[in-house]
């Protein structure tokens, strides 16, 4: 651009970081979600094969599951089976993002109405759902020393 070299994300490694980050905010802005379904039909024809490699090197394959399943059942999103059924966290869980991650879940932001339900979702969603717990007992444990110090 202008003479400068820029440079950009792979269509593949896009596919994954806006579901991850769609996920990381538990969906709440629908607008990700059409973000998805946008790359999707975007002519640069998406490798599912690697976007299913790549969100499995990030450890989070169940966050990127999450993101394309609800494009996919809520805003028609083309992904494949094979993408979904790569990434697929147990069956519990599937059934937990679809309830937390129903259309009207996600048109009424109701996840943004409780921290303890926004933490529940998370806990219960994440992979490994001891370091989701260890983060908040440490934002907790954080909340209260600051409330105890008081202001200034």
């Amino acid at each position: 651009v202008e003479g400068r070299a820029v440079r950009w994300l792979r269509p593949e490694d896009e596919a994954v970081y806006l579901a991850l980050h769609a996920s990381n905010h538990a969906l709440q802005r629908l607008a990700w979600l059409f973000d998805l379904k946008l790359l999707a039909l975007s002519g640069g024809g998406l490798d599912w094969r690697t976007v299913a490699e790549r969100a499995r090197d990030t450890a989070f394959p169940h966050a990127v599951w999450y993101a394309w399943d609800a494009a996919r059942r809520l805003l028609a999103a083309p992904v494949p089976d094979s993408l979904l059924k790569a990434l697929a966290p147990p069956r519990w869980q599937r059934l937990l993002a679809r309830r937390f991650f129903s259309a009207e879940r996600l048109l009424a932001a109701t996840l943004l109405d409780s921290r303890a339900v926004w933490m529940a979702a998370k806990v219960l969603l994440a992979p490994r759902a001891s370091s989701v717990a260890r983060y908040g007992v440490r934002r907790v444990r954080n909340a209260v020393r600051a409330r105890l110090r008081g202001p200034g």
